[in-house]
Formats: structure tokens, C-alpha cells, sequence
């Protein structure tokens, strides 16, 4: 499955879209401590890693409205999150139409170019032969909140989890439905494979093994970032940066050490926790009739500063 113009000429194509994710290989030891991506490893130690590729706006609305189209922002002007490509361009628009014209069998599951609802009938008919429906499911059991305030800052099956309640979180969902449809793919014909997972979005709970992989006291004002900038933003940032994303509830300044610290400890949690859900589907592409004849391709829409580029959430990524 390496990544070769001469041999993969006439392949599958698997597209896996990820949320919210920090560029763990510039940052992986930023904080003091290390962010864990063993499967996302594993597959760039097969493939060829894109280091100087930038999202135009780095929100996700318009950052996935520019992938999926190939459009600027800046034509289309789809520059925030208020509306999504398809508020203002035909189906025809998006590359996918291209492919399944060109004779490939699509499949879509999960947050790939919008939100984390099914498109509409009248874009999916167009583009998409299959989009099987990815949901959180189940109430969750033996939860340890690691903060009594924020985006779910929280483990599942504390202390001793064991992965009997993967199956109750989105990500497991699209990556089940991806492995659903390697086990049914016709391998004579070409596949467009689509996932778009949730974490690092978020709310960040997640399976409490992914919170145990990280010590909180081990985390670290990045020495990337000015040491002012724990205590907020800088004068002369913009109004929207610094009101909708630097400004955010969850800076030192705002939060505390002690919140902030956890926070930061959720989010690399929940970047171990689709490192997780890829490697299963990865595993499984591996396994497949697919495997040899399937290009992969992995990316995410824009990640969370953490308090690097002056700011903390996204905006800079």
C-alpha cells in the first residue's frame, strides 16, 4: 500500500478524514510528554508524509469545503462556520461526483466534508452509493470525570478499562462501517472508501485506558510558545481570533494550571483514541482483497493550538 505514482495507477482510493488533530509529528513532544499514534505511525512508515501542507482557513467548515471541492475560500467565500459547501455549490462540485463517474463504487461514513449529520438525499444520490449512519450508542458506564467543568473531560470504564465499551463511541461506528463494506467490496471494481472520524473534536470523553497513556503533571507550556502567552492574548491580535478562538474558556488565564494541564491531557487522549479506531480499520484494509490496490490517504482539517501561535484552539493549523 505505499504510496507510488507508477504503482498505484489504477487503484482504490480511501480517503480518512480526522477532526481537530494537531500535526502530532511536528508537536509529539511539545508538552513534555509524548503523544502516542502508534497505527498513524505505522502507516506513514509505509507512505510518504505531506510536511509543508497547510489548511487555507483552518476552521472546519471551510477547510473541508476546499478539500472536497478543490476551490479556494476565498472564491467561494466560505471562510467561517456558518455555512458548508453544499449551501452554495452543486453536487457536481465535489471531486467524489468524479470518481463515481469514472466508474468507482463510493462509500462515505461519518464527519467527512460538513457535519456529523447524513448529507441530503439530493447530494447523496449524486456522489455516494453508500452512506451508512456512524452515531454514538449506548449509556456509558463507570465514568471518571477528570474535570467537574469542559468539553467532557472524562474516561470511560475507569479504572479498568478494558475495551468492552469501545462500541458505544462515533469513532468505533465509522470505522465498524469501513470494515463492513471491506468485507463486501467487489474487489473488480474500483472503491472511493471515505471515513471521517470525530475525536479529537470535541467533546473529548473517551475509553479511560487513552487517559491513563498521559500524566497530567508531565504536561509543559510549550517552549514554541512565548511565555507570555499563558496568560492570554497578545495586543494587536485580530478581533475574531482573539474573541472566538484564542480567548477561549480553556487558556491558563482563564481556566487555571490545573484545568488547563487536563484539558490538554483530554485532547491527547482522544488523538490516541482514533489512533486507535484507524488501526482497526487499517488492520483490517491489510486483510482485505483491497489491500495491494488501495491508496490511502490521511489528513485532518486543522488541529488545536494548545497555546502555540498565540492561541489555543485553532485558527494558525
Amino acid at each position: 500500500m505505499t504510496f507510488d505514482i507508477t504503482v498505484s495507477q489504477g487503484d482504490n482510493i480511501c480517503v480518512i478524514w480526522i477532526d481537530d488533530m494537531i500535526d502530532v509529528f511536528t508537536w509529539r513532544n511539545a508538552f513534555g510528554l509524548t503523544i502516542s499514534t502508534p497505527n498513524i505511525d505505522r502507516f506513514m512508515a509505509e507512505g510518504v508524509r505531506f510536511s509543508n501542507a497547510y489548511a487555507t482557513v483552518p476552521l472546519c467548515a471551510p477547510c473541508r469545503a476546499e478539500l472536497a471541492t478543490g476551490l479556494s475560500p476565498f472564491r467561494t467565500g466560505l471562510v467561517d462556520l456558518n455555512r458548508f459547501w453544499r449551501d452554495i455549490l452543486p453536487p457536481t462540485a465535489g471531486w467524489q461526483f468524479d470518481l463515481r463517474r469514472a466508474g468507482f463504487r463510493t462509500f462515505t461514513t461519518g464527519k467527512v466534508d460538513s457535519n456529523y449529520k447524513p448529507m441530503p438525499d439530493e447530494y447523496k444520490r449524486v456522489l455516494f452509493h453508500e452512506e451508512p449512519a456512524a452515531r454514538d450508542a449506548g449509556k456509558r458506564n463507570d465514568v471518571k470525570d477528570y474535570l467537574d467543568k469542559g468539553p467532557g473531560i472524562s474516561g470511560v470504564g475507569h479504572p479498568n478499562d478494558d475495551g468492552s465499551q469501545d462500541r458505544k463511541f462515533y469513532d468505533y461506528r465509522v470505522a465498524q462501517n469501513a470494515i463492513e463494506y471491506l468485507e463486501r467490496a467487489d474487489p473488480a471494481r474500483r472503491h472511493l472508501i471515505q471515513l471521517g472520524f470525530k475525536h479529537p473534536h470535541y467533546k473529548l470523553q473517551c475509553p479511560d485506558r487513552f487517559y491513563q497513556t498521559y500524566d497530567p503533571a508531565e504536561i509543559v507550556w510549550p517552549t514554541t510558545a512565548a511565555a507570555e502567552d499563558y496568560f492570554g492574548p497578545q495586543e494587536g491580535m485580530a478581533v475574531y481570533e482573539a474573541a472566538y478562538i484564542a480567548n477561549g474558556p480553556w487558556t491558563p488565564e482563564k481556566a487555571g494550571d490545573h484545568a488547563w494541564r487536563e484539558v490538554v491531557r483530554a485532547y491527547f487522549a482522544a488523538i490516541s483514541h482514533v489512533d486507535h479506531e484507524i488501526g482497526r480499520f487499517m488492520d483490517a484494509l491489510r486483510a482485505s482483497d483491497l489491500a495491494e490496490k488501495t491508496s490511502v490517504i490521511l489528513l485532518s482539517d486543522n488541529g488545536f493550538n494548545l497555546g502555540t501561535h498565540d492561541s489555543f484552539h485553532k485558527m494558525s493549523q
